[in-house]
């Protein structure tokens, strides 16, 4: 066993200790820690992610982007709110609901509408026309440019950065009811910007 001398313990010693002791130790910067978490949520992380994301390949990403989470942002944890599997889990879900709404925003971004489809026939539109109207990156940042920067920068963290709305208020320096707010008028803002395209 470890001495007050030497705090390290083997990779054996680890594994027989409680998540929270583990979760601590992560917390300390302890590798030997983070790999017996490793061991133990992986699958659970591995399965939440295959669930909602229903691809093999984005899972695997997502294990990795969770535990990395984990090493450098261990220090959230909070053993008062509940146990490490539930953290880890909430983690998991979060992050994965987020990379797959992310994902389908991207998608419905690359739609076309019906209506810019039958500008195409018009002689008028012509070639640059219909081109210019089909460029959904031009239409997505032509509507950007109309939200408040503050809606603007919490949409692209959280759909693009893969950063929850707690994170994003943390990192914008507010409250998680102004994050949210601005999240909301936001899409709203968007959803009838672009349905007039």
């Amino acid at each position: 066993m470890a001495t007050n001398d030497s705090p390290l313990l083997t990779v054996r010693e680890v594994r027989d200790l409680k998540d929270k002791t583990i979760m601590r130790r992560v917390q300390a910067g302890d590798a030997a820690a983070l790999g017996i978490l490793f061991e133990r949520y992986s699958r659970l992380v591995l399965n939440g992610a295959m669930r909602i994301l229903r691809d093999r390949a984005e899972a695997q990403d997502l294990l990795q982007n969770v535990f990395l989470y984990i090493l450098r942002r261990g220090c959230m944890f909070d053993p008062a709110r509940g146990t490490v599997a539930s953290w880890v889990l909430q983690l998991t879900y979060s992050r994965s609901l987020n990379r797959r709404n992310g994902y389908l925003t991207r998608l419905s971004l690359r739609e076309v509408p019906v209506h810019v489809a039958t500008d195409l026939a018009d002689p008028e539109t012509g070639a640059d026309g219909a081109t210019e109207k089909l460029s959904a990156r031009k239409v997505v940042r032509l509507a950007l440019a109309e939200l408040t920067e503050a809606q603007r920068e919490t949409l692209y963290l959280y759909f693009f950065e893969g950063y929850s709305l707690l994170e994003v208020s943390r990192k914008r320096n507010e409250s998680l009811g102004n994050t949210r707010h601005h999240f909301y008028r936001g899409l709203v803002a968007l959803r009838s910007l672009l349905a007039h395209v």
